[in-house]
C-alpha cells in the first residue's frame, strides 16, 4: 500500500482534512519529523490551498521547510524566518533572509497561489507595514509605459532599495541622465530602465561586473527590497518621536548615535538600525497575521 493510500483511508485524517472546508477548530496529535510533512503534503495534495504552518522556534520551522521541499514542488514552499531571540534578529539580518521574508510575503498576499508557509511563533511578532502599504510599493513596469522618473525613484526609495553610485548587488539602484539601475532581490541579474521623457523606452537585464546588456524585456516585476517600509508622512512622524525621546538621553555616545539615526530619517534614509526603531514610525503597525488571507 501506499504511503499516499493509507492517509486516505486513515479516519482521524480524513476528518482532520475535512474540517479544513468547514474552518472547523481541530487538533491533530503524535506526529512529528517528517510524519509530519507527508500528512501535510497529503493534505494539500487532496485539498491544494493555502497554508500556514506555525512551529514553536525557528529550527524546527527550518527542518519542516526541508522536510516539505522534498515532497512538493519547492516554489510551493515558503519560509519566513525571525529568530527566537528578537535582538539576534537585528544583528544577523541579512538579504537572504529579506528575499525569503518578502517571498513570503507575496504569496500570502497572491490570493492565486497555493502552496505552504512555514513560520516560527516569533515570526507572527514581527512588526510589519500594512499590506496596502507593502503593496504600494510594487511596481509593473512596460516597455512604452508612461512612469513619472522622480516617482520611480521616490518608490524604489520607500521600498527599501539603496541608491549607490553604480549597482552591484541585490536590493540596489543608480540613477543617471534617462537611466535607471535596479537590483531587484529576487532577480539573477540587474535591470536597465531606459526613459525617453517619461517614457519606458527599454528595459534590459546586465552584467553588473562588465556593464554588457544581456536580455531586452518587455515588461518587468519589480517587488520591494525590504518588508520594511516607511510611507513620508511615517518617516516624519518617527523622526518627532524620536527627537522628544533625545530629549531624555544624558549619554553622550548615546545621543551621537540617535542624532545619527534621527538624521538618515529626516532624509527618508534607512538607516541601518532603523528598524529597531519600528514603533516610533508605525502609527498603525501591522503583523504577519494581518498578511493571512481572510479564509
Amino acid at each position: 500500500m501506499k504511503i499516499n493510500e493509507f492517509f486516505d483511508q486513515n479516519h482521524d485524517l480524513q476528518s482532520w482534512q475535512r474540517s479544513f472546508a468547514k474552518a472547523e477548530r481541530t487538533l491533530l496529535t503524535g506526529l512529528s519529523g517528517t510524519a509530519q510533512a507527508m500528512v501535510m503534503a497529503n493534505a494539500y495534495e487532496n485539498n491544494p490551498d493555502k497554508y500556514v504552518i506555525v512551529t514553536d522556534n525557528q529550527y524546527h520551522a527550518n527542518e519542516l521547510y526541508d522536510e516539505l521541499t522534498h515532497l512538493v514542488e519547492d516554489e510551493k514552499v515558503y519560509q519566513f524566518f525571525s529568530d527566537d531571540n528578537v535582538y539576534a534578529e537585528f544583528a544577523i539580518a541579512s538579504k537572504d533572509r529579506t528575499a525569503y521574508r518578502l517571498e513570503a510575503l507575496n504569496f500570502l498576499l497572491d490570493a492565486q497561489q497555493t502552496g505552504f508557509l512555514v513560520v516560527p511563533f516569533m515570526a507572527l511578532r514581527s512588526i510589519l507595514p500594512q499590506p496596502d502599504n507593502f503593496q504600494e510599493n510594487y511596481l509593473l513596469l512596460a516597455q512604452g509605459d508612461e512612469f513619472d522618473m522622480e516617482n520611480l525613484l521616490a518608490i524604489l526609495t520607500s521600498a527599501g532599495y539603496e541608491k549607490t553610485q553604480r549597482v552591484m548587488m541585490p536590493g540596489e539602484f543608480s540613477h543617471r541622465g534617462d537611466i535607471v539601475d535596479i537590483y531587484p532581490l529576487d532577480a539573477a541579474q540587474p535591470l536597465r530602465l531606459e526613459f525617453f521623457g517619461d517614457e519606458v523606452d527599454t528595459i534590459r537585464s546586465f552584467d553588473s561586473e562588465t556593464q554588457r546588456s544581456l536580455e531586452n524585456m518587455d515588461q518587468v516585476e519589480i517587488y520591494p527590497a525590504s518588508d520594511f517600509i516607511l510611507m513620508p508622512w511615517e518617516f516624519d512622524q518617527g523622526v518627532k518621536k524620536l527627537i522628544a525621546q533625545l530629549e531624555n538621553i544624558t549619554d553622550p555616545i548615546a545621543q551621537s548615535y540617535f542624532e545619527e539615526v534621527i538624521a538618515a530619517a529626516e532624509n527618508h534614509y534607512y538607516h541601518k538600525d532603523l528598524r529597531k526603531f519600528a514603533e516610533y514610525f508605525y502609527e498603525n503597525p501591522a503583523s504577519l497575521l494581518n498578511y493571512f488571507p481572510k479564509n
